[in-house]
């Protein structure tokens, strides 16, 4: 029965120890998706036809946009990973948009920036100073941010020492108020990958504008300055680049730009329109220097000692830039970066390879230093990129769900192969080595192919369990048919294999369709789950037919002349034509009901964020919550947020008695709330959120004061687990970032220690906080336990309007797709539409029930049953199960076909009774797995919760179409066109019997 069988056993032997190795040799064989190992994940997109018009990028770049992507990327690869050792991914997504993937032990945990107002900001001010003086500004992000004063929100797009500018008064709904000085201005959101992503990094090299620059154009450097200033005037929060885009005479002259003029901490800002500056743009291109003509960039120190930062040019600029300060000696040149002129110093002599950037007489503080040479060694970029959506997962909540995914496809695997074994005995032990080296196979392809793992790519693992087991049922239960018609056993299972290969290769490949147009439409897991379902179906298959095949081979050669095999169902005589009639009113009545309350549900109901845009934002308690005072709290946000946002209890967090210590909040914008330049927590509604539930939210995860004086630190830490005080004491006292610490253990609080100690003398908040993390963030205590700290909101999702329309095309046409590529399969290798079309009926009406069955879970609360993009992953999965067992039926119909003398209703009949046993036996196995999923994953508010619920259901549903929809479809269809046919031909008959009567 099987060919050279050495050869196969050999190659089987290879592939397995291939696979085997690929797991077991590398440290991490597996790319976890951010779902399972925590991080964030963002989604920026840029705006190539704006960029055009702002004189941004030139006609030849806009229509090379594929390369100015690429260099994108690259620039933003060199800063966020520039050693490669962080596991970040950094792609194309798209022709105009980017995903950044960074793993949880990059996020920056919380702190809050604190510093006093200099002076009174009025409601009509667009820039603020810091009182610099009693606390240290540095703390406040040089690329900008949101603040909070009082009650008003502020966001402001950069800092200038001290200075705060171009302020977005009121952002996110809050009233603007007068500020009187001294007034607590606090840091409430801010991004620092963001920041490096988003920070253009330009620099520029121009000289100071003369009188005689003006001249050329006509014109002098007052009435210039009056142009731009009225320009300002009327154009409010609106940069002077827009301005210097202008052509004249609505613009500057042709090699004139004008930039503000860097503002140091402690000094007075002025006004934009007051602190402007001409600089020459110059004839001679080789004069025009940029960050693409440095070649080093480094930490320095002035004539003063102060920080400073030194700039190498490199060899192919080192004449020019000579050459330009030569002909500018004892003139003044302008560094400008990102559109502001950081330094203007007068040259003294000629400049060749090396200068220094110098931050004037109170010079830049160390992190300006740092975030400067960080930016400028990468290079610059052309256009800024926008955050389109962003998803953050906790670690802790990684861990939660690779613990809860395991856990659900180990017993499942386990339940199934029990069961199999228990079933076909001898053959389902053959089932079950076959499935464990499908499985290996699959982990091992995946580990090689370093394939990113997600959530619902455990669920895929899971499935495949299932359309493994399928194989196996088909291939036995043929076996078991040849068997009763007297063949031996040798030509039983012969026949067996042949004819249930093909029927195991045609639901395979409908299903491995469903697949591919799943990874090319979906995004993010949904991907992990479409590789992880594609692989496995070609392992399964492949254990099927090939090692399965040599297993029950080699029984027969050692003298197995029979399988004994448990019997669910015997020989039926079932009429399902005739059961069909009668089901078809209830099928039809249930489905109609599930519409018609899927479109009573209102949309915001019904739909997530995927297709509505918003955010969703998991939060932890100090203290168990009940659910109605935390929806009070948030209702009282002064906002569209507050009005409609939804609280919803992560169920396995508590109870309603106790009160639930894990929530989810969501708002809806519908596409209309999502500000564009919003950024981070502010997009999210962190902030928002953070302050209204400050009473009972959890602190920390480093809850962190710092006397300014005395360098004496105090806090509480929040851990996931609970650790020894010595060992976190030996962890913070690391490299000398606090001396003499005290930890002490917060009684009742699980995993939460106070501590105090010494900090060094030149810390400030922000930098010692930073040491903190990095003293805990990823190391183990003396016991192997990794530090995991807790996070008080560990999860977010934030869509934003532009990504809303992509998400809903792209899962319209990967349903279309699916149909349409499905009838053209079986139309191919059934050679009738009709097969395909009743297919489809069988399919629609499967999708349709479910999504009457989530209706109800909505409506009622049972289960988190909103349509989003896994949701839709489980319709597609759906379709393809579906199309599995109709494929099978269909496939035995067109088997009997040829050899039945009765009707087509007693062909179908025959085929369905013939295949009952297989399709229940497969239900069987799938329902295990699906079921055990669900039962690991209800109340947990993960994404499997709901996918695994419409998966099962979706197996119910699919076992019932394929014998009462798809194959009575199929019935109706043909026997139409046969009345379609006769009737055509007794048309055609009926003028010859007209012309011989004649």
């Amino acid at each position: 029965m099987v060919e050279n069988l050495g050869r196969k056993v050999f190659w089987i032997a290879a592939a397995l120890t291939a696979a085997v190795l690929c797991i077991v040799l590398p440290e991490s064989p597996f790319r976890l998706g951010l779902d399972l190992q925590g991080g964030t994940r963002y989604l920026l997109s840029i705006d190539f036809d704006r960029a055009l018009a702002e004189k941004k990028i030139t006609q030849a770049e806009y229509d090379n946009r594929q390369q100015l992507m690429q260099d994108t990327v690259a620039v933003i690869r060199e800063r966020v990973d520039p050693t490669g050792t962080k596991e970040t991914v950094i792609r194309p997504e798209g022709a105009d948009s980017f995903v950044v993937e960074v793993p949880a032990q990059m996020m920056r945990t919380t702190i809050e920036a604190k510093a006093p107002l200099l002076d009174r900001l009025a409601p009509v001010d667009g820039a603020l100073s810091l009182d610099a003086s009693d606390q240290d500004a540095s703390g406040f992000p040089l690329t900008g941010g949101v603040i909070a004063i009082g009650s008003e929100r502020i966001k402001y797009e950069s800092r200038d020492g001290g200075q705060l500018l171009d302020l977005e008064r009121g952002f996110a709904g809050s009233n603007v108020a007068d500020h009187p000085p001294g007034t607590t201005v606090t840091l409430k959101s801010h991004d620092s990958i963001i920041s490096l992503i988003q920070n253009p990094g330009s620099l520029e090299i121009f000289a100071r504008a003369q009188t005689e620059d003006f001249q050329g154009s006509g014109t002098d450097e007052t009435s210039e300055l009056q142009k731009a200033q009225e320009w300002l005037d009327e154009h409010p929060g609106i940069a002077i680049t827009g301005f210097n885009a202008l052509d004249p005479p609505l613009g500057p002259p042709v090699n004139i730009r004008w930039f503000p003029h860097h503002v140091m901490a402690g000094d007075a800002a002025p006004e934009a329109r007051d602190n402007l500056v001409p600089v020459v743009v110059q004839a001679r291109t080789e004069w025009a220097f940029s960050s693409a003509d440095v070649d080093f960039v480094r930490p320095s120190s002035d004539e003063f000692g102060l920080p400073a930062v030194g700039v190498d040019m490199n060899a192919r600029a080192t004449i020019r830039f000579g050459d330009f300060t030569r002909e500018y000696v004892r003139e003044l040149m302008a560094i400008v970066i990102n559109d502001e002129i950081i330094s203007l110093a007068t040259i003294e002599q000629p400049l060749f390879q090396s200068f220094r950037i110098s931050g004037g007489s109170k010079g830049f503080s160390q992190v300006e230093v740092e975030e400067m040479v960080k930016v400028l060694k990468t290079g610059s970029l052309r256009v800024k990129p926008e955050l389109e959506q962003e998803e953050r997962v906790g670690a802790t909540l990684g861990d939660r769900y690779v613990e809860l995914g395991a856990l659900s496809a180990v017993l499942g695997l386990a339940l199934v192969l029990v069961f199999m074994m228990i079933y076909y005995r001898k053959l389902g032990v053959f089932a079950a080595l076959s499935l464990l080296c499908s499985m290996t196979l699959l982990m091992g392809s995946m580990a090689f192919l370093q394939a990113t793992l997600t959530l619902p790519g455990v669920a895929g693992i899971i499935l495949t369990v299932g359309m493994a087991v399928d194989a196996n049922i088909l291939i036995y239960e043929r076996i078991r048919e040849e068997s009763r018609k007297g063949r031996k056993l040798v030509q039983a299972a012969k026949n067996g294999f042949e004819r249930a290969t093909v029927t195991i290769i045609d639901a395979n490949v409908t299903t491995f369709i469903t697949a591919v147009i799943l990874y090319y439409q979906g995004t993010g897991p949904i991907r992990g789950f479409a590789t992880t379902l594609m692989i496995g179906i070609l392992t399964s298959v492949f254990s099927a037919l090939v090692v399965t095949r040599i297993l029950v081979h080699l029984s027969m050669e050692k003298g197995a002349e029979s399988f004994s095999m448990g019997q669910l169902v015997k020989e039926t005589r079932i009429d399902f034509m005739s059961a069909a009639k009668k089901l078809l009113p209830i099928s039809v009545l249930l489905i109609v009901g599930g519409m018609a309350l899927f479109v009573s549900i209102p949309e915001r109901d019904r739909m997530s964020i995927d297709f509505l845009g918003g955010f969703t934002v998991t939060v932890r308690t100090e203290e168990p919550q009940g659910t109605d005072h935390i929806r009070s709290l948030i209702s009282a946000i002064p906002n569209v947020v507050g009005e409609s946002a939804e609280v919803k209890p992560i169920l396995d967090s508590g109870d309603d008695e106790a009160g639930f210590r894990q929530f989810r909040i969501v708002y809806k914008s519908e596409g209309d709330v999502v500000q564009s330049g919003q950024t981070g927590g502010e997009k999210t509604g962190q902030a928002e959120i953070a302050d209204a539930l400050a009473d009972v939210l959890q602190k920390g995860p480093i809850d962190l004061a710092l006397d300014a004086v005395t360098k004496d630190a105090t806090g509480r830490l929040y851990f996931e687990n609970e650790h020894a005080a010595a060992d976190i004491s030996a962890a913070l006292a690391a490299e000398g970032t606090l001396t003499g610490v005290s930890i002490t253990a917060v009684g009742g609080h699980p995993g939460a220690y106070d501590f105090s100690g010494a900090a060094k003398p030149n810390s400030t908040l922000l930098t010692l906080e930073q040491e903190i993390g990095k003293r805990l963030n990823g190391q183990v205590d003396a016991a192997g336990e990794e530090y995991r700290l807790a996070l008080a909101m560990p999860g977010t999702t934030l869509v934003g309007a532009q990504v809303v329309g992509e998400l809903r095309d792209k899962a319209i046409i990967a349903v279309l797709l699916s149909l349409f590529a499905v009838v053209m399969y079986i139309r191919v290798r059934f050679a009738e539409y009709s097969y395909g079309i009743a297919a489809v009926l069988a399919i629609v009406h499967d999708v349709l029930f479910v999504l009457g069955v989530l209706s109800v879970t909505n409506v009622t609360g049972l289960l988190d049953s909103e349509i989003s993009l896994p949701m839709i992953a489980a319709f597609l999965t759906i379709i393809g199960y579906s199309l599995n067992d109709t494929i099978v039926v269909f496939d035995r119909i067109r088997e009997n076909l040829p050899r039945t003398k009765g009707t087509l209703a007693e062909a179908l009949n025959l085929s369905i009774n013939q295949t009952l046993s297989r399709t229940l036996l497969t239900s069987i196995t799938t329902l295990l797995a699906v079921t055990v999923l669900f039962g690991f994953n209800v109340g947990s508010g993960s994404v499997l919760e709901g996918f695994s619920f419409a998966m099962l259901m979706g197996v119910l549903v699919g076992t019932y179409s394929s014998m009462f929809v798809a194959a009575p479809a199929l019935l109706w269809l043909e026997n139409r066109s046969r009345a379609r046919r006769e009737a055509e031909s007794t048309r055609e008959k009926s003028p010859q019997t007209e012309t011989a009567g004649a």
